[in-house]
């Protein structure tokens, strides 16, 4: 995991030399199913970016990521009863 010169962060695999903002711990066909998980935590946004592609603003610690965050709250659950 690295963070960008404005605080975002990405993802850096240093087998492969490539860069992602996805999440490679999250399972790709959950990415796809947030939406169904509700509604976002207080403080969250979703919006998004000329180019269409959704991201979250964070307003409690005033924060974007492209990682939506039902999903860590989703794995969380999952690991504590799973």
């Amino acid at each position: 995991m690295r963070t960008t010169a404005q605080g975002q962060v990405y993802f850096y695999n240093v087998a492969l030399g490539s860069s992602t903002w996805h999440d490679p711990r999250v399972p790709q066909h959950l990415r796809h199913c947030a939406a169904a998980a509700g509604p976002l935590p207080p403080g969250w946004e979703m919006r998004q970016a000329p180019s269409g592609r959704h991201y979250f603003v964070d307003h409690n610690n005033r924060t974007t990521q492209f990682t939506d965050p039902r999903l860590a709250l989703e794995r969380a659950n999952v690991s504590i009863f799973g």
